[in-house]
């Protein structure tokens, strides 16, 4: 899932590359909130096994 996100935020900046389909560099911010959402969910998963201070020397 991580990696269609990041897909979707890179290609939203390449919209120099889309010179007659401007539409198709779009997703940005979808794929900013979705990626921030993995990434919190992936933290309180780890969280729940792991110490704060074990988490942070990771």
């Amino acid at each position: 899932m991580k990696f269609l996100v990041v897909f979707l935020i890179i290609n939203s900046h390449m919209d120099a590359l889309y010179v007659k389909y401007e539409m198709l560099a779009t997703g940005g911010a979808i794929g900013d909130v979705l990626f921030l959402f993995a990434s919190g969910y992936t933290l309180l998963l780890s969280k729940r096994k792991l110490s704060f201070v074990n988490w942070y020397k990771r």
